[in-house]
């Protein structure tokens, strides 16, 4: 009972706030100079998921998209961000506009992304939030998702349909990402990533800038400590295994190859042995 009336007390408190905004604060959030008070209130109260106090803040006249002057993150980004679902929910009740942008031209949908919040990601989706919204720009929600090594958004994003073709520089494709992960030896702060975006199937036969697909990719990383591991992920994820080098070699017979030179690549090339043979 008592979220209820708080719930209608937030909707009131929102139609009156709309009344003393300008209408291009529902399609952008409004930043520059010094904020009210009362959106300063309304602000804090959503990043720290004051739901209370967010109607309040709305009751004394806080535009409810109104941004921040230094972001132009409005109270909805600030709840996303923080992981405060039901911030999340009363906002989008009381009318937030979900596909209002911050001053980086990101929404909620990436506040959200970036703290790995799976279950706000879902609630922003079922709004109408377009999945890979930001591709134009190069920085969608999987984009952004993968920059911040945020595993479960990946996997939530993926399957709600996000493309792996859409993100933008920031991260890459997964080619790009394996391919700098086994370059930097960086494997204990990229394998997560990986294993998310080849668990939900994204990326698997997508070229990167340098290193071909992400199978390829790892045939030419194939004598660092990680490459047998991402092998073996992606083999039993079915990549497909006759794609060719510019050689005419099979990844196979690349790596085989390499091996001549290359002792170290003996675990990546028996990872391929047991695997092929499973297969």
């Amino acid at each position: 009972m008592r979220r209820l009336s708080l719930l209608k007390l937030l909707r009131g408190a929102a139609a009156m706030a709309l009344l003393l905004v300008p209408p291009a604060s529902q399609v952008r959030a409004q930043g520059g100079g010094a904020p009210p008070p009362s959106l300063e209130r309304l602000l804090q109260a959503a990043r720290t998921g004051d739901v209370a106090g967010v109607a309040r803040a709305l009751s004394s006249g806080a535009p409810i998209d109104g941004g921040d002057p230094k972001r132009g993150e409005t109270a909805l980004m600030r709840a996303a961000a923080f992981g405060q679902r039901a911030t999340v929910q009363a906002l989008l009740s009381a009318g937030a506009n979900p596909l209002a942008e911050s001053a980086g031209k990101r929404t909620a949908l990436h506040a959200a992304a970036e703290g790995g919040n799976v279950d706000i990601i879902r609630d922003l989706l079922s709004k109408g939030l377009p999945v890979d919204g930001g591709a134009d720009r190069g920085d969608t929600p999987l984009t952004v998702a993968c920059a911040a090594r945020q595993p479960a958004a990946i996997e939530a994003l993926v399957a709600a349909g996000a493309r792996h073709e859409a993100m933008g520089s920031d991260c890459g494709t997964l080619a790009d990402l394996i391919g700098r992960s086994l370059a930097n030896d960086t494997g204990s702060r990229d394998l997560p990533v990986i294993r998310a975006f080849i668990r939900a199937r994204s990326g698997l036969e997508v070229a990167g800038r340098v290193s071909g697909t992400p199978i390829q990719a790892v045939v030419a990383g194939c004598h660092q400590t990680d490459a047998p591991q991402i092998a073996r992920l992606l083999i039993d994820a079915g990549v497909n295994l006759e794609v060719k080098t510019a050689a005419g070699l099979t990844v196979m017979d690349e790596a085989r190859r390499r091996l001549q030179g290359e002792p170290r690549c003996a675990a990546t090339v028996a990872e391929f042995d047991r695997r092929i043979g499973r297969r």
